[in-house]
């Protein structure tokens, strides 16, 4: 915003010390469908909404129940309850910091709120206000009272219904005037309120000059520790001193509520003497929030108040009896309902509160400002009703900026602080009483104030006004009048008169003063000078001279003309300047003539330096325009063009378009077209954080097709139409609904019905097909010309005549040893399984890059994607078959063995056992696993499109809920539940059953042989372990459709977690096996973390983040458990012993070593040959361990006779053995329990 004299602010990040309290309150909100709802913020303070109870609940509560006052043209039911809409009010807190308000309007203004009460200090509100302005927030103010808020040209957005310190300022002076008071004091802190209040009182004294007012003004600065008294005497002390040399005996003091009772104390504590005789206080209106507070402060001290004077801002007003009246039911029924005391507290006294003392007495305030939150909300409530009435079509987000703010300013209406209206500042005026003090602080109203002061009650006392000494009593010192000084002469004072050009306006004045500069005093004696009148400037103290043509004064007094600003002209002797008109300006001093602004441009303002374009959405066609006319274009205008001068040229803005177009492809787009022209916003959808857009909407107007587009041949141009962008594509029939393709090759963007350029099909969503006559190959098409569709005969053929011998691969023997063929075999099956793995992320959204793109469109050929072999050239090509033959594809292939099974029966082979076939079958149904599952789930992977709808990320001509999408589904449940779950059962079951039924049943292994025959013995299990990594791996770009990231994050979490039981299981019977598969585990994740780069934006930004900071804290337990154990041990025991040492197992291992030492060369060789892969590289391990931990060498081991405790072996080479050792040491190894198996 150009415009603002700040253009920026440092917000915290956050919200500081503020009470940032936020409530939404369920009883404002309405749960039938189609209520309409306004949002309205309340910027408050803890201490008025506390300690007075200023919240804004009760007042909505009661205008959303039709109490006390209900809205003109509004509906209610039968019960009271406003029918039109209801109010949703969310309340947030702040303390004093400028900060607190920024924030929270700032966040108001992004949540799209209509409209804010508050903020509750002045000081918070301007800054608060000046954000409201740039964000074009209706802000309604009930509290802050200062008179810079007025200012129109800062706080443009910034209404208020509480009256503003300019009347209390006024209010003050008259006081002082209807007492013949001239001489003051004025002491206040340096907040925006107080010193707000201070600085009008001292603009009214030089305004005023009849009064002949002189004051002395003293402000401190506000401590959080102000309770402290020795904080008191530093702050104020200081200040007190220098307003007491002053001798004036009137004070007029002005604190914030919060502080009222604390002055009060330190006054009567340290300068009791300004409670006596003589003295005269006068307090704004703060004081009389804190009646009770400061009455208790006065009753603690021997001090009288007689003469005190308060100002309390006071309504005469049948709506205010009203609402005070449900204020008291609604106090005594219960506190809590919106002040911060409940029944209980009230009704024990223990609930000190200005609004509590007004129930249990009558005496006080309810909470100042009470009146003037009523007002707000109401004028709120019955703007926003105006508007719904006028325009039904208005959306409730959108009531709320300009409209709602000319709305409120228009309203005239009887409201609790009186008769309601809004003058040219946007303020509203109220009435005020001043109140007189008893010696305990009682208050009675003796004056009203409703523009003028009027007297309506006997005062108590006379306020004595003589001299004091110092102490306060009477002096016998002469008593000089004004206009003389009192001096020293010979030793005694005397009066003396003041000479011409000087004077004296107190009584005892020590000298008499100069006239100032502006001013003149003709005779001797003067009480005061008279200032120069308007439009004149003191020449010397005699004579006052005009001003010059072009210059002014505007007030008396002056010592010099100054020129007219740019905006305006003068004569001579002006007192002041003639504002330029609407439509014209100046644009430097002096001028006397006011310029037309030229077409194309206006001014709005009176007054005016130059003139300014014509806003986008506007146009002016002659000179001299007050304003620019509207093109009444809801969401348009003229294209972001400023400066427009022909209304033709009205179009939408960027980011909308006019839908000229219908669904056979005419158009009525041409801007002379005569259509009515309606923009609506870019069609796009959301998905979490994320908006999905397909459609570039630039606004504006472009050229027709095939001519030459000017805005002088208006029927060569168009308003601008949404093209597709890149990865995008529209239907001709429907050209405003966007359909993603699966990458930008597909579909280049552009016009409705253009893929790319390789022939794809532009009828179908998502360029999904090949038109007729080619087939799909990559992102692109060929032409159908027998080259590929050979493949569709030749594969399946050769398929089904390797089943014999695949069959005989999968049932040859199995030894403990893993042969190069065995090794080879399960090597390639680690091929597949990760080919599948990668086929299962092809089907992630990435924008990848060549050669990877095309690498990952090949690897689709593991999901049965048989359109690579040209299948669109012979097959039905429809989504539905296209799946039907995906899922019944492994049962074909299933079909075969059968058929084979069948055929040994009558062929002259051997026949195929049962057992052997299942086997097979399983081999089969195992390395297709991941295969069977990504095929059947197709149909549950829904992606939101920019058309708002959702569609099959591997058929995009399928919308999700329509058309074959339920036939697919039912079929995808079927196939899951038959393939996923139902060979997975099969298998966990084998897994489980399998350490029984293996030593009772051969079958058993045999059928399911390629379920364990890879892995070690003891870790049988890892074939299931597989089967639920490869499950869960088919099933991720189901969990997420919308969110690549996510995918992403699963992928890598589920093959990481699969690489930590990998590692520390070691599973594979082949050592060299599990390396490769850890490797290739880890690559694969790599590759999966890489591809995260190219994925779109993710919609679930805030769940990674609490993803994030739970792994952070797992991480650190990890870390620190190990951690505190250590020092647990180090520190407890003494020692950290890990693995205990156990005697048994040193006992076998002895023995062992002992039959070792036994064996011959031969006998060595045997165990070797015996033992197992995992066995072999456990004992290379073994002698690794005694060369380099304990320095051990051949030859250097000696045979030691002792007991030999052998616990039986399955090898016979030990057994033989030991049966040897057994006959040469006279031992019986039969009695030894065999309960160890080496």
């Amino acid at each position: 915003h150009d415009a603002l004299p700040i253009c920026s602010f440092e917000l915290p990040s956050a919200p500081g010390g503020a009470h940032s309290v936020m409530r939404v309150l369920p009883s404002m909100l309405v749960s039938a469908a189609g209520t309409t709802i306004l949002k309205l913020g309340y910027c408050g303070t803890k201490f008025l909404s506390w300690t007075y109870c200023i919240s804004p609940e009760l007042a909505v509560r009661t205008i959303n129940e039709g109490q006390v006052k209900r809205l003109e043209g509004a509906e209610y039911s039968e019960n009271g309850t406003l029918m039109d809409f209801q109010i949703e009010l969310v309340q947030r807190e702040h303390n004093a910091d400028k900060a607190d308000g920024l924030m929270i309007i700032s966040d108001f203004a992004r949540d799209g709120f209509n409209a804010v009460l508050g903020c509750g200090y002045s000081s918070v509100t301007v800054d608060a206000a000046t954000y409201g302005r740039a964000s074009e927030t209706v802000m309604i103010g009930y509290s802050a009272t200062s008179p810079r808020l007025s200012n129109k040209e800062l706080y443009s957005y910034f209404l208020r219904l509480c009256t503003p310190d300019s009347a209390q300022a006024t209010v003050i002076t008259d006081v002082m005037q209807a007492n013949d008071w001239h001489q003051f004091v004025f002491l206040s802190t340096s907040d925006a309120y107080a010193q707000g209040l201070a600085d009008y009182v001292a603009k009214l004294e030089t305004e005023r000059t009849e009064l002949q007012l002189k004051g002395t003004y003293q402000s401190v600065e506000f401590a959080a520790d102000f309770a402290d008294r020795e904080v008191q005497k530093r702050l104020w002390g200081p200040a007190v001193d220098r307003l007491i040399q002053t001798r004036a005996k009137v004070w007029m003091i002005c604190v914030g509520a919060d502080l009222a009772d604390k002055i009060y104390d330190f006054l009567a504590a340290e300068y009791e003497f300004l409670f006596g005789p003589g003295y005269v206080r006068i307090t704004c209106e703060t004081f009389a929030m804190a009646l009770g507070l400061v009455q208790g402060v006065v009753q603690s001290h021997p001090i009288s108040t007689m003469g005190d004077f308060s100002i309390e801002p006071k309504s005469e007003s049948p709506v205010f009896d009203a609402y005070l009246e449900r204020y008291k039911a609604s106090a005594v029924d219960g506190f809590s309902d919106f002040c911060h005391c409940s029944a209980e507290d009230v009704a024990a006294g223990s609930c000190t509160n200005p609004a509590q003392s007004f129930v249990a007495n009558g005496e006080g305030v309810t909470g100042a400002y009470m009146d003037a939150m009523f007002d707000a909300v109401f004028a709120f409530a019955q703007a926003s009703l105006n508007v719904m009435k006028r325009d039904a079509s208005i959306p409730a987000g959108d009531i709320r900026g300009r409209l709602l703010l000319d709305e409120i300013l228009d309203l005239e209406f009887m409201g609790a602080t009186g008769a309601v209206s809004f003058d040219e500042y946007q303020d509203n005026y109220g009435g005020y009483c001043v109140n007189q003090a008893d010696d305990e602080f009682h208050m009675t109203c003796v004056w009203k104030w409703m523009g003028t002061l009027e007297f309506v009650e006997e005062l108590k006392f006379k306020p004595y006004d003589g001299p004091k000494t110092s102490s306060g009593a009477p002096s016998d010192e002469p008593q000089c009048t004004s206009g003389s000084m009192r001096v020293m002469i010979d030793g005694a004072l005397q009066c003396i008169e003041c000479r011409a050009g000087t004077f004296s306006a107190d009584r005892n004045a020590p000298s008499c003063t100069p006239c100032p500069a502006g001013s003149v005093a003709v005779a001797d004696g003067a009480e005061g000078c008279t200032p120069c009148a308007e439009g004149s400037f003191g020449y010397n103290s005699t004579h006052c001279q005009p001003c010059d043509a072009g210059a002014f004064t505007d007030s008396p007094g002056r010592i010099s003309c100054e020129q007219c600003p740019a905006g305006s002209i003068s004569t001579p002797g002006s007192a002041q300047c003639s504002l330029c008109s609407r439509g014209t300006y100046t644009s430097a001093k002096g001028f006397s003539q006011c310029l037309q602004c030229a077409a194309g441009f206006f001014q709005s303002t009176e007054g005016a330096t130059n003139c300014d374009f014509c806003l986008p959405g506007t146009f002016s066609d002659t000179v001299g325009q007050p304003a620019c006319t509207e093109c009444n274009l809801a969401n348009g205008g003229t294209g972001g063009v400023i400066g427009v001068a022909h209304r033709e040229l009205c179009v939408c803005d960027p980011g909308f378009y006019f839908p000229c177009r219908d669904d056979a492809g005419s158009e009525l787009c041409a801007l002379d077209s005569g259509a009515n022209v309606t923009c609506e916003p870019c069609p796009s959808a959301e998905t979490g954080s994320v908006k999905l857009s397909g459609l570039e909407c630039v606004g504006g107007h472009e050229s027709v097709h095939g001519l030459n587009g000017s805005v002088d041949d208006l029927s060569s141009v168009q308003h601008a139409q949404p093209v597709n962008l890149a990865g995008f594509m529209s239907l001709v029939t429907s050209p405003y609904e966007s359909w993603g393709c699966r990458n930008e090759q597909q579909c280049t963007g552009g016009l409705p019905g253009v893929c790319g350029p390789d022939g794809r099909d532009g009828s179908a969503r998502g360029c999904a097909t090949c038109v007729n006559g080619m087939f799909a190959v990559g992102d692109g098409c060929d032409v159908c010309s027998g080259k590929r569709e050979w493949l569709m005969v030749v594969l399946p053929v050769c398929f089904f005549f390797a089943i014999p011998l695949m069959y005989n691969f999968c049932n040859s023997p199995v030894t403990a040893n893993v042969g190069s063929m065995l090794a080879t075999s399960m090597a390639f099956g680690m091929i597949v399984m990760i080919l599948q793995v990668f086929g299962v992320f092809s089907r992630v959204t990435l924008r990848l890059g060549s050669p990877m793109k095309e690498i990952m469109g090949s690897l689709r050929i593991f999901n049965f994607d048989i359109d690579l072999l040209g299948a669109e050239c012979m097959l039905d090509t429809s989504a539905w078959w296209k799946f039907v033959d995906r899922c019944v594809m492994p049962l074909i292939l299933c079909a075969c063995y059968v058929l084979w099974w069948a055929a040994s029966r009558v062929l002259p082979w051997k026949d195929w056992a049962v057992a052997q076939t299942a086997n097979a079958v399983g081999l089969l149904l195992q390395a297709l696993y991941i295969t069977m599952v990504t095929i059947t789930t197709e149909p549950f992977q829904c992606k939101l499109q920019p058309a708002g709808k959702t569609s099959l990320v591997g058929f995009p001509d399928v919308i999700c809920g329509e058309g074959d999408h339920a036939g697919m589904l039912a079929l995808g449940i079927l196939f899951t539940c038959m393939y996923g779950v139902g060979f997975f059962s099969v298998a966990l079951w084998a897994t489980i059953v399998a350490p029984k039924r293996s030593a009772s049943s051969a079958d058993f292994l045999v059928m399911f042989r390629f379920l364990f025959f890879r892995f070690r013995a003891d870790r049988w299990y890892w074939g299931c372990a597989l089967l639920v990594r490869n499950g869960i791996l088919s099933f991720v770009p189901v969990m997420s459709p919308d969110d690549a990231q996510a995918q992403i994050v699963l992928f890598s979490t589920v093959l990481l977690v699969a690489l930590v039981a990998q590692v520390a299981l070691w599973p594979w019977k082949d050592y060299q096996l599990n390396v490769v598969d850890s490797l290739l585990v880890v690559l694969v994740t790599t590759i999966v973390s890489c591809a995260a780069v190219t994925a779109p934006k993710s919609p679930n930004e805030n769940i990674f983040t609490v993803f994030m900071v739970i792994l952070f804290v797992m991480a650190l337990i990890v870390a620190v458990v190990p951690t505190i154990y250590g020092v647990y041990a180090v520190l407890v025991k003494g020692d950290v012993k890990p693995i205990e040492v156990r005697e048994d197992k040193m006992q076998e291992l002895r023995d062992a070593c002992r039959i070792l030492l036994a064996l011959d060369e031969e006998e060595s060789e045997q165990l070797f040959a015996q033992v197992g892969p995992f066995g072999r590289v456990a004992m290379y391990r073994f002698s690794e361990l005694l060369v380099h931990e304990f320095g051990v060498r051949a030859g250097e081991i000696s045979w030691q006779s002792s007991r030999l405790t052998f616990q039986g072996t399955r090898h016979s080479a030990l057994r033989k053995k030991a049966d040897s050792l057994e006959t040469e040491s006279g031992m019986d190894v039969r009695a030894v329990p065999r309960t160890v198996d080496l």
